[in-house]
């Protein structure tokens, strides 16, 4: 049997557009941690969807990574921050 799926990571070119999903209970408080987080770095923020009891609520945020150790640093400090709920 030949599975299409490898345990290859994908190669990426770096710089690069790189787009989260923060997930997060209360608009205020995730755009104050996405900026805590990416500081004066130029990024886009678009809002993304809302839980049906609108409990939850999410946002994407685009910007460009120079390296993979950027685009990692970045989810961690993303996800270690208590305000957010889940990154992707």
């Amino acid at each position: 049997m030949t599975s299409c799926l490898t345990e290859q990571k994908p190669e990426i070119d770096y710089p690069c557009q790189w787009q989260y999903k923060v997930i997060g209970t209360a608009k205020d408080e995730i755009l104050e941690a996405i900026s805590l987080v990416i500081g004066a770095r130029e990024h886009t923020i678009c809002e993304s969807n809302k839980s049906s009891a609108g409990k939850y609520r999410s946002m994407n945020l685009e910007l460009e990574v120079d390296s993979e150790d950027m685009r990692n640093r970045i989810f961690m400090e993303l996800q270690c921050h208590p305000s957010l709920r889940m990154i992707i």
